[in-house]
């Protein structure tokens, strides 16, 4: 809420639950839609590996349904960085990428999909050896 010199102003926004701003609507009745153009539909975008538990390499496919920047990073159980697999601006379509893990210890890892700078999706592998 603010005051605008007459009257107090105040604004609301809703979110979805990827805490994304869908709209605004304020009391002097402005709304503003979100652009809904560039924004890719997390639940038309897949991402998976197989095998999984692997040993010693797995390979990770994905779907995009449009074009955009996609960044695939895998991740130990502390959260630190082992390697970045994908940064690059990708067409839509079917896409896969390898992960090695020969210099690794087993465990648990995780890939972390990024598209447009934005978080898609996190998913779990195990390295057996």
């Amino acid at each position: 809420m603010m005051w605008n010199n007459q009257n107090a102003y105040w604004a609301a926004r809703k979110y979805d639950s990827d805490g994304n701003v869908i709209y605004t609507i304020d009391n002097l009745r402005n709304t503003e839609e979100v652009d809904q153009i560039n924004k890719i539909n997390k639940d038309e975008i897949t991402i998976d590996n197989y095998p999984n538990p692997f040993n010693p390499s797995t390979t990770i496919s994905y779907r995009l349904p449009s074009q955009g920047y996609v960044s695939i990073k895998v991740y130990d159980m502390l959260g630190q960085e082992i390697v970045a697999l994908v940064n690059e601006q990708q067409n839509k379509g079917i896409h896969t990428t390898n992960f090695d893990g020969t210099n690794l210890s087993s465990g648990i890892y995780f890939y972390k999909m990024f598209v447009n700078n934005e978080v898609i999706a996190t998913r779990r592998f195990m390295l057996i050896k």
